[in-house]
């Protein structure tokens, strides 16, 4: 090869690798997380209701999330219509249920409630609406956009974080196919790069910590006093801070090398666990099965080490480690496979398998890592196919191999967005059904219809559909194996009663009620099936 073919071919590795470097900013910009206020705890009741028109001023303001939820400094403002907040003292938490007394005296109008709590998952989730005293007017106005910089530092530290302990366990692997000397002076003859992994863990955990402190917050300047009610606050804010603990230990093996020497098992296990940490925070806790979920993504996150992370160490060791190449490309002919697989199924559980995630902020960062994984799948299969012929062609399996390194780092900021863009609501249409007790009709809504809390509506009504004024209701509730249950209910009007929170397992319910309409009692009964 001429001298200036070699440097031409150099510089197109340079630019090549900065581009898609720069790729693993941009596409977070393009695909960015929703706003907070779609994340995942989701508000499923209030009293007063979004929307609703009441006659006498309430004195708290009760609002109901479909998991328990943790409040936040200032999290809660109910805003009169010139905006006063008329919240009276802190609001009191009771797992899904947040309860803030107000004083609203003789104001009438349009109050809006605005809320920001913090979810299971650890990721602060921000909303607001507007009820009405007396009379509609125009509403104040509430600001609730997420803090920028704490979101920033947030991805910053967790794609770095990501990529530290990708590199580490990648490194530990390959020290373990290199046959040449033991583990220990293999693991020695990588400690530069395991002391970069190492350092990459600890400032981008730490990072991590202190963006979702400033989430928390509301504000990046304010993070550090936060840090301690986040790590007590939720299990994902003790899981990153374990991850912090656990960067440091890993740092200080790693910087020893006596300790490296004597203890070689230790880098590999504190490798392998800020590896899967981050399994047991995030999206996982909170799906419909954690257990399951926790355990596809530790292996998902290991399968990735194995096949990226190595991959990463052989494009920056490429001449001191490219005769591991062969032993390489078998791990990672049985590694991709699994973070394929395994990244499909734990997106099929949060997703709930629909179509329409596509069309989310999840869904299109999804589609996006799922391209460009089935491009790092070509680019494999490509150098695999090529290690035979590493002699006649090593600076063009070394500029593949550097341009598939780059790529999964694409792969792995892609990653970090995913992790803090919540997964689509899917939505579902609330079961309608009517009963009927001599000349009342009695039409049923129980929303959303699905497992889980559901509020269940009453409305009372004639054979030619005008409202009937009942004076009380009592209802009941039952099902296979679970004895009738009787649940509060609520009059809206002199026609309509709710009975909110009724937690419905999946199956066939029978709801029974009895009704008392002027002095004479009637009783119908309906079933539903929740899916």
């Amino acid at each position: 090869m001429r001298p200036g073919s070699r440097h031409s071919k150099a510089v197109w590795d340079i630019a090549a690798m900065l581009v898609l470097i720069g790729l693993g900013v941009v596409l977070p910009a393009v695909f960015g997380p929703a706003p907070a206020a779609g994340a995942h705890a989701r508000l499923i009741g209030a009293t007063p209701a979004a929307e609703s028109l009441i006659d006498s001023a309430p004195t708290s303001i009760e609002l109901t999330f479909d998991e328990p939820v943790q409040t936040v400094p200032d999290g809660l403002r109910v805003l009169a219509p010139d905006g006063t907040d008329v919240a009276t003292s802190a609001a009191s938490v009771d797992g899904s249920t947040i309860v803030q007394p107000v004083d609203i005296g003789g104001v009438r109008g349009s109050f809006t409630v605005s809320y920001r709590v913090l979810s299971v998952d650890g990721h602060v989730v921000a909303g607001a609406y507007v009820f009405s005293v007396g009379e509609r007017t125009a509403a104040a106005s509430a600001d609730e956009r997420e803090d920028p910089a704490s979101r920033f530092v947030e991805f910053v530290g967790r794609t770095t974080a990501s990529a530290g302990a990708l590199l580490a366990l990648g490194a530990v692997l390959l020290a373990a196919l290199d046959a040449g000397g033991s583990f220990a002076s293999a693991l020695q003859r990588r400690r530069g790069i395991l002391i970069g992994s190492a350092l990459a863990l600890l400032l981008g955990t730490t990072a991590i910590l202190i963006g979702v402190a400033g989430l928390y917050a509301g504000r990046l300047v304010s993070s550090f006093g936060a840090v301690g009610d986040v790590v007590g606050a939720t299990t994902s804010g003790a899981v990153v801070m374990a991850r912090v603990g656990c960067a440091v230990a890993f740092t200080m093996v790693v910087a020893i090398p006596s300790v490296m020497r004597r203890f070689p098992v230790l880098v590999a296990v504190f490798a392998a666990l800020a590896t899967v940490a981050p399994a047991f925070g995030g999206h996982a806790v909170s799906s419909d099965v954690p257990a399951l979920a926790v355990v596809l993504v530790a292996v998902h996150l290991v399968a990735a080490a194995l096949w990226i992370g190595a991959l990463g160490v052989l494009a920056i060791r490429w001449s001191e480690d490219r005769h591991l190449l062969g032993e390489y490309a078998a791990v990672a002919v049985v590694a991709a496979p699994i973070v394929v697989a395994s990244g499909l199924v734990g997106a099929w559980i949060q997703t709930g398998g629909s179509g329409d995630a596509i069309g989310t902020s999840y869904g299109r960062l999804l589609l996006a890592k799922v391209l460009l994984a089935a491009v790092l799948l070509l680019l494999g299969w490509i150098n695999r196919r090529s290690i035979g012929r590493v002699a006649l062609a090593v600076v063009d399996l070394a500029s593949s191999v550097r341009l598939e390194a780059a790529l999964g780092l694409v792969v792995v900021a892609v990653s970090a967005v995913l992790v803090v863009t919540p997964p689509p609501v899917i939505e579902t249409e609330p079961i309608r059904t009517e009963a009927t007790s001599g000349d009342l009709v009695v039409s049923i809504v129980v929303d959303p219809g699905i497992s889980g809390p559901n509020s269940i509506e009453l409305r009372y009504a004639d054979r030619s559909g005008s409202p009937v004024a009942v004076d009380a209701t009592d209802l009941r509730v039952r099902t296979d194996g679970v004895e009738p249950r009787r649940l509060d209910v609520r009059a809206v009007d002199s026609s309509t009663v709710v009975a909110d929170d009724a937690i419905l397992t999946p199956g066939e319910w029978t709801l029974e009620a009895t009704v008392v309409r002027l002095g004479s009692p009637s009783s119908f009964s309906s079933v539903v099936s929740i899916p």
